[in-house]
């Protein structure tokens, strides 16, 4: 299967514990297959249907794994682009919602678990985002 194959039921089901394990899972060719798909998809998630993200009547649940697909995407940009990249491809208009997302905690410690460099790079790169209301609200988890 490929990457794509593989992190579509992650990102339709808000699973983002399964995405980090699928991205920590990556090596070698499966890795730079990863991430020459990930630099040419920029418009994949978008052509998910709305409906991918309903698994039944439950509002509350639909909206919680639509934000969790967003910090999949998020970290998808982490764990497969440089730090400049990274900072464009981040949903950052998504990180308004006020739900406790999972994936909240896996993007902030994929950042944290990078290299310093790359880590001033992403902020550095992200701090250029002005008027997108997440980039501050993630720049308040790296800082806690």
């Amino acid at each position: 299967m490929s990457f794509a194959d593989l992190l579509y039921p992650l990102v339709t089901t808000g699973d983002a514990i399964g995405a980090r394990d699928l991205l920590a899972g990556l090596q070698g060719k499966e890795l730079s297959e990863a991430k020459a798909w990930f630099a040419k998809a920029t418009r994949w998630y978008g052509t998910i249907p709305e409906a991918a993200f309903r698994h039944g009547d439950d509002s509350n649940a639909n909206m919680s794994c639509w934000s969790e697909s967003h910090r999949i995407m998020a970290l998808c940009a982490i764990e497969l682009s440089g730090p400049a990249t990274a900072a464009k491809r981040v949903p950052w208009d998504m990180y308004w919602e006020h739900h406790k997302c999972v994936g909240d905690a896996i993007f902030v410690d994929a950042v944290c678990a990078k290299d310093p460099s790359w880590v001033a790079d992403f902020v550095e790169a992200s701090s250029h985002r002005t008027g997108v209301p997440g980039v501050s609200r993630i720049g308040v988890l790296l800082v806690v």
